[in-house]
Formats: C-alpha cells, structure tokens, sequence
C-alpha cells in the first residue's frame, strides 16, 4: 500500500499540471477565481450557495474599515437576499416571468428548470465578499516574509511551496485573527 501511494505521489507531483481543473469543477472555480481577482471587498455577489454559476446579482458594500459598515453591509446583503427569494418564490409559483429582472434569473437557469429548481433555490441565497483588494494587500505583505519562510522549510526538509498557505490562511496579516481562534500569519 505504502509503495502504491509513493508511485502515484510521484506521479501527480511529475505531472505537467499538478492542480488540473476537471469539467465538473470547472464553473466553481471560474466563480473562486472571480472572488479573488475581479471583486474587491466593497462588493458582495449573490449567488446559489451549490450551483456556483447562478450569480444573481452584484451589490455595493461599504469598505469595512467605515464607521458601522459591517451592520450596514449585513444590512445591504439581507435586503438583496430577501429581493431574490421573493423573485424565486414568485418563479416557482409560475415558471413565467413576465418582469425583465424574473426573467433575467429564469433564464439563468436554464430551460429546463422547473418550479422545483426554483423552490429549492430560495434557501440556497448566499452573498460573498470580493476579496480582490485583500489578495492584492497580501501579495504585498508576502514579500516581508516570503523568502524566510521557504529558507526556514527548507531547512527542515519541507516542501517549500508550503510557503505560499498564508496567501488562503490570512493573507500574510500578522494581525490576523479567526472568529474560531487562529491568529497571525
């Protein structure tokens, strides 16, 4: 069993593309890939919380660093969250949208959705922060600490692209702090 996995360990690492994006993956990470590089984090996209492609809409946040933005904000996403479910609910009642925004959400859905499709959409709304600017201040930070980090794993014999998880952890924030208790870099 050890040998089998050292073999495709060895394989995976030898390949041209060590992370392939698959089909099945493909729009998720069109989506993650839009967070990160095109939406800073004064936007919120609405989106289904499963079908990553079904992006309802984009909505103006205030920069977080504004005097009651984070109530304003979860403000802004209920109010959004709460104009989409009443399109889906009006959806899944009649299939025909005669509105140009139902008629907008219908159609990304597809044709053959169904009042069902719509149905269970309603309690899939989710709103996620762009991150853009975030990113960009971490690729930043990363070169106060970057080439320490790869040296010092190097040092111990660890694979040195290890390295770059701060860049998803906290964005080489020193201050970093989770809501689950993890702190710093």
């Amino acid at each position: 069993m050890f040998f089998g996995n050292l073999f495709l360990c060895a394989e995976i690492c030898a390949a041209p593309d060590p992370f392939p994006i698959y089909p099945s993956i493909e729009r998720n990470v069109d989506f993650w890939a839009d967070i990160y590089s095109k939406y800073p984090t004064t936007q919120g996209i609405l989106h289904d919380n499963i079908d990553l492609h079904l992006v309802y809409d984009v909505i103006e946040l205030l920069a977080s660093e504004r005097h009651g933005a984070r109530k304003e904000n979860r403000k802004r996403m209920k109010n959004a969250k709460k104009k989409y479910k009443k399109i889906l609910e009006n959806l899944a009642k009649s299939s025909s949208a005669s509105e140009p925004e139902a008629k907008r959400i219908a159609e990304l859905f597809g044709p053959d959705a169904n009042p069902a499709s719509f149905r269970k959409a309603i309690y899939r709304i989710r709103c996620q922060m762009g991150q853009k600017d975030r990113v960009r201040e971490g690729l930043i930070r990363s070169g106060a600490y970057l080439d320490e980090i790869k040296e010092i794993f190097h040092s111990h014999g660890l694979p040195e692209d290890l390295a770059f998880l701060p860049h998803v952890e906290s964005s080489f924030n020193p201050r970093a702090y989770s809501k689950f208790g993890a702190a710093g870099i």
